[in-house]
């Protein structure tokens, strides 16, 4: 996924982003499917507490790695807890697994803004 990406604020503005820190580097890009599969692919071993999240406005959507296990196909990280919000409503689901949290963070991404706020909603409630 490749380095920090030098954004300024006219680059973001009006944009999903994707950010991801691992506790040693962090990468800030515009948000695509294809770049949270890649967060989220069964091969990417992810270190226990690296954050990945997706913002677009007010909402945002963060998976925080918190549970390591080994699986045969390097797996790596499997749990996962994940946060949520909407302006002022904001909630906490977990832990989960890979699977659900790549799946939620499909739907985010695929969600037009006025979608982003119902979505977030949901999520809340």
């Amino acid at each position: 996924m490749g380095g920090v990406t030098d954004m300024t604020a006219d680059d973001i503005r009006g944009r999903m982003i994707l950010r991801i820190c691992d506790g040693e580097r962090e990468r800030i890009t515009p948000a695509s499917i294809d770049l949270v599969e890649q967060a989220f692919a069964p091969g990417m071993a992810l270190r226990i507490g690296t954050e990945i999240s997706l913002v677009e406005g007010d909402c945002w959507l963060v998976a925080l790695a918190i549970g390591a296990s080994e699986s045969p196909t390097g797996g790596g990280t499997e749990e996962f807890l994940l946060t949520s919000a909407n302006g002022n409503d904001a909630a906490l689901t977990g832990p989960l697994g890979r699977r659900e949290v790549l799946q939620r963070f499909r739907e985010f991404v695929g969600a037009s803004v006025a979608e982003l706020h119902e979505h977030c909603n949901r999520r809340s409630a």
